[in-house]
């Protein structure tokens, strides 16, 4: 066997320093259970200058400039949600999580400044979950969320990204008729219901590509699916290739 053949070999879960406390531990809820845990749940990853920033729930930075070995930078904000992510628009960086208002820096280590809630025109504030923030090669601003039955997305202010300019319209929702992997159970048994989230949006020369996962991370069936579009808000094809990643053995 050669010296190199696991050179480019990567093992899942990452195993980061100063793993962080579980959010409700940082809550000062720790006495609910009979020891404190530590999670680092819906990771996002940018690569910006040569290295990869990974943002995980209850304790961000993460910096790696090989994806093996990663160093812990606490950066302010430290924890704002479950499920941060972190996109470079317009020549600065802005941060978002599950119910959090939306911040932005010049540096994707921070320190981030809040820019306020996101809102409309009329005055309504929007708390999303699992939200996912894409910027167009236009320069439009895109905002995809979705914790539940159903996937929405709207476009942002490119100048005012607290600012919505479009509804947050419906993308696609669950589909147990049709789609048999997004049905809930460890055999995909119960098709009453899927928990549909962690929308994330691609694009490929003019084609886009907007993934989720379903129906659920406590079920072996859990997996990743996509719809795509010639635009951004759509509307969808179904791609049949979906569920394109799977954990059931």
């Amino acid at each position: 066997m050669k010296a190199n053949t696991f050179e480019n070999t990567y093992c899942n879960p990452t195993p980061l320093p100063d793993y962080p406390v579980g959010r409700l531990c940082i809550a000062g809820e720790v006495h609910k259970y009979k020891y404190d845990y530590r999670e680092t749940a819906d990771p996002s990853v940018i690569y910006e200058d040569g290295k990869w920033y990974l943002y995980p729930s209850c304790g961000m930075v993460y910096i790696s400039e090989d994806f093996i070995h990663w160093e812990h930078k606490k950066m302010n904000p430290y924890d704002i949600g479950y499920a941060p992510t972190v996109v470079k628009h317009k020549g600065r960086f802005l941060l978002i999580a599950c119910g959090s208002k939306i911040y932005a820096s010049s540096s994707p280590i921070g320190p981030f400044t809040s820019l306020g809630a996101l809102h409309d025109d009329s005055g309504q504030v929007y708390r999303l979950d699992d939200p996912m923030l894409f910027s167009d090669d236009d320069g439009r601003l895109y905002l995809y969320s979705g914790c539940g039955a159903e996937i929405r997305g709207c476009e942002l202010d490119s100048n005012d990204p607290t600012r919505l300019i479009t509804e947050n319209m419906l993308m696609f929702g669950m589909n147990t008729v049709d789609h048999k992997w997004e049905r809930m159970g460890e055999w995909n048994e119960d098709s009453s219901y899927s928990w549909t989230e962690g929308s994330w949006m691609y694009k490929r020369g003019n084609t886009y590509y907007l993934t989720y996962s379903a129906p659920g991370t406590e079920w072996k069936t859990y997996g990743m699916g996509a719809y795509k579009s010639k635009s951004p808000l759509g509307p969808w094809e179904y791609m049949k290739t979906s569920p394109f990643l799977l954990t059931k053995s």
